[in-house]
């Protein structure tokens, strides 16, 4: 089973939806997969290449080597570290190594408010 959400401050995780759908993570962790007793996954589940041009990496079936599985985000606050390959130590350095497809929403994180960084992090902490 899915595990489920752990709010702290809702006001501010809510806050922090709104900002993770403004700068376009949804665009491929979606809503739209949602388990029993309501839990999203956030994911589209499809292949993206999100690693820079040059990286190493390993072709599988129909997959090209840059190419990585949306994971689901359920359960992220206790599933460090991230990435594919386990490189990325806390949710900002994840955001921080999307490249690719996913360098426009890491660019647009990057140009957040403070507060609207703490926001999004307390969103995806409480998933």
């Amino acid at each position: 089973a899915p595990p489920p959400r752990q709010s702290t401050d809702p006001a501010a995780e809510a806050a922090g939806q709104q900002v993770f759908d403004d700068v376009g993570c949804a665009r491929c962790h979606v809503k739209d997969f949602v388990a029993p007793g309501g839990i999203v996954a956030y994911t589209d589940l499809l292949l993206h290449q999100v690693a820079p041009d040059g990286a190493p990496g390993i072709g599988d079936g129909d997959a090209g080597p840059l190419e990585f599985r949306t994971p689901p985000l359920w359960g992220l606050s206790r599933t460090a570290p991230y990435m594919h390959d386990g490189r990325a130590f806390s949710v900002e350095e994840a955001i921080a190594r999307h490249d690719a497809e996913g360098a426009a929403a890491r660019d647009a994180y990057q140009a957040l408010s403070a507060q609207d960084r703490a926001d999004l992090i307390a969103f995806l902490g409480s998933l």
